[in-house]
């Protein structure tokens, strides 16, 4: 199921809402033999489906943060490590050193595009393949968590590499190395907190039996027996819409 409008999820709440308020004001009118749409167990499903709903927003707000501070980090890393290549430079470091930490530290750079041996311009390739998704993006991610703690046990080594400043030192980069690596498994934690919430929406909402959009459309139809037509309560009703969960999605 596609999980990039949940705005549509919301609508359905809302119109749950709605329902559930139509139901009420019917008084003992509404009066349905199938337990599944009596008002009771209308008012559990309303409270389960907003608090739900609730829990989802809350944690897409708090998973969002968590992306851009990794985002950032992760993209503040090729600029941090070539100030460590040129420190190494000017220190008495031995030149096969610092070839060793500059080949790490050529790993940390984003792939460059190059033109084909064909002159057009629509010859274009990139040396690297583009990300495809969340999976390409965590095997960047960790490869750059490994190869920064590769760089680092590397300068530990080095005896020559004693930069003044704390953030280069080899205490400071190990304190950088923890806090990216937490923000990569915090962010990998919320994202699979919010797979697992999800599924237990559509769960909640899309179920065949007592879903609801299920629940929703039988009480609809019951209000259509009930309802003499043209009234107002009907026309209220045709305005509470209720998709399936590829149409809300």
């Amino acid at each position: 199921m596609k999980n990039s409008n949940d705005a549509g999820h919301s609508n359905q709440v809302a119109n749950f809402n709605t329902l559930v308020s139509l139901v009420k004001k019917s008084g003992k009118t509404y009066n349905p033999s199938y337990v599944k749409i009596q008002l009771k167990e209308l008012e559990s499903l309303q409270i389960e489906a907003d608090n739900v709903l609730k829990e989802m927003i809350d944690k897409q707000s708090h998973h969002t943060l968590l992306i851009s501070a990794k985002t950032k980090a992760f993209d503040e890393l090729p600029k941090f490590v070539t100030r460590i290549v040129r420190t190494l430079e000017v220190s008495e470091a031995d030149k096969t050193v610092i070839e060793d930490v500059k080949d790490i530290v050529k790993t940390f750079r984003p792939a460059t595009k190059v033109k084909s041996k064909k002159t057009t311009d629509s010859n274009i390739v990139e040396n690297e393949t583009k990300s495809s998704g969340r999976s390409k993006n965590n095997s960047n991610a960790m490869n750059r968590l490994e190869n920064f703690l590769r760089l680092i046990e590397l300068l530990e080594e080095i005896k020559s590499y004693e930069p003044n400043e704390e953030d280069l030192q080899v205490k400071g980069l190990k304190n950088y190395h923890s806090t990216i690596s937490e923000l990569y498994h915090s962010t990998e934690e919320s994202s699979l907190e919010l797979d697992h919430l999800r599924k237990q929406r559509d769960k909640l909402f899309y179920n065949e039996v007592d879903g609801l959009v299920v629940i929703a459309k039988k009480v609809k139809l019951y209000f259509k027996s009930i309802i003499k037509p043209g009234s107002n309560e009907l026309k209220q009703l045709a305005l509470l819409k209720f998709k399936g969960a590829n149409k809300a999605a």
